[in-house]
């Protein structure tokens, strides 16, 4: 893994403060019924599920497939690389 590419848990803390939320706003954005969620994802000890990814992305104003292939990448970079190649996903865009 790049140790220069932000990994989630960095792009959700910083677009979530780019946009002046706090981690109760982003909660409530996705439906979320608890801040402490988002506290552990921004903290890296939880995740985003694949399921719930283009929600944040959503959320947080970001490009909903970039965002995507980056939850994708960290929950499972074999599966990524075996889709789409070698190499990393770029970081999504805010739109």
């Amino acid at each position: 893994m790049n140790r220069e590419r932000l990994q989630v848990k960095d792009i959700v803390r910083q677009r979530r403060e780019e946009l002046g939320m706090s981690t109760g706003d982003l909660a409530r954005a996705v439906g979320i019924r608890s801040p402490e969620f988002v506290s552990l994802i921004e903290a890296g000890h939880s995740v985003i599920g694949l399921n719930r990814a283009s929600v944040f992305a959503e959320a947080l104003k970001l490009d909903v497939m970039g965002f995507c292939l980056c939850c994708l990448f960290e929950v499972s970079p074999v599966f990524y690389r075996a889709v789409f190649g070698e190499g990393e996903p770029f970081l999504p865009l805010p739109r």
